[in-house]
């Protein structure tokens, strides 16, 4: 216990209830920053997150590789007046499919969240993976929006839109996986064991 003499100062600090609450409320704080950061430091996705990403890009090249020629048949399809799936070609089902996937992977890619980047050599190059990726996801929404849209209103352009739209989304996946590649063999760090987890470690 402390004790003051007349004409002398206190012998023990005095005490400040508000800073020990800061530092109460401090901790909390760093204990709660520290938690919400446990998502970002896997070396890899979620199995659910592998698993919806080479789903959906095998999806994607499905409907890519099976959609030459189908202007006449969605034009007569809307003419008929027949049901969505009611004689669908494989591209129909593949691009529905794939978009459906890809709607829910959003959403889990926001809460699961994602392993921290790899940085590249050159700052441009990290650039242009942010923003490919966006445009990535972008396109992997409005491609095949596009063709549901498509296959159920006879209007043209949006078929045309839709070729389109396709054949730049897969110019960006094929340098997304590109990119991969040469993080792996060239630069030797773990882009690509992030969505590929059985792949050995790079070498040198």
């Amino acid at each position: 216990m402390c004790r003051r003499w007349p004409n002398s100062s206190p012998s023990c600090p005095r005490r400040h209830p508000k800073s020990k609450r800061r530092q109460r409320a401090g901790k909390l704080h760093s204990k709660g920053s520290s938690s919400m950061k446990i998502t970002t430091t896997r070396a890899h996705y979620t199995s659910v997150q592998i698993v919806l990403h080479w789903a959906v890009a095998v999806l994607v090249l499905a409907a890519f590789l099976s959609g030459d020629g189908l202007g006449r048949v969605a034009r007569a399809h809307v003419a008929s007046g027949a049901g969505y799936f009611e004689d669908a070609p494989l591209h129909v089902w593949f691009g529905t499919l794939a978009l459906g996937l890809i709607l829910l992977r959003i959403p889990i890619r926001l809460v699961l969240g994602a392993p921290p980047l790899e940085r590249a050599p050159y700052p441009w190059v990290d650039t242009a993976a942010v923003w490919g990726h966006r445009a990535l996801y972008a396109l992997m929404v409005i491609a095949p929006a596009l063709g549901v849209v498509a296959w159920t209103v006879d209007i043209w352009w949006l078929g045309e839109l839709h070729a389109l739209t396709s054949n730049w989304l897969m110019i960006l996946a094929a340098g997304h996986a590109v990119a991969a590649l040469v993080h792996h063999y060239l630069w030797h760090d773990g882009t690509l064991r992030r969505m590929l987890p059985v792949v050995k470690p790079p070498q040198g």
